[in-house]
């Protein structure tokens, strides 16, 4: 039954590690540039497989405003956080203290540490 059962299972692993026949440039869309006879203005369309047609111009300019509004956002952002702090845990601040490293803290872990020691040592 084991046995059965081993080979069930190999079989299954190789029927659908087979199948992932996945084209990596499935959905990625063509680029054709076009100039126009008028002004001879060069133009860049993106053709996806589907048949839709996007102006890349067009692509570029909803992607820096999406990105100037996702940096006003930020700034924001950090403007609330400078104009109102707050206040950190017991366990923020000695990681803080434990970050800098100053002499004064890191005199107590050295006090810890041999006491530690200490204690150990002795019976």
């Amino acid at each position: 039954m084991r046995r059965l059962f081993a080979l069930m299972l190999v079989a299954c692993l190789f029927a659908l590690g087979t199948n992932n026949n996945i084209n990596a440039a499935e959905g990625v869309p063509d680029t054709v540039k076009t100039e126009s006879l008028s002004d001879g203005q060069i133009t860049t369309w993106l053709i996806y497989p589907d048949g839709d047609t996007v102006d890349l111009a067009e692509v570029e300019a909803a992607a820096d405003e999406a990105t100037a509004h996702a940096e006003k956002k930020e700034a924001k952002k950090v403007e609330d956080e400078v104009l109102a702090p707050e206040e950190l845990s017991f366990h923020q601040v000695v990681k803080q203290k434990f970050i800098e490293g100053g002499a004064e803290f890191m005199g107590i872990v050295l006090f810890c540490l041999i006491m530690g020691l200490a204690l150990c040592i002795e019976p």
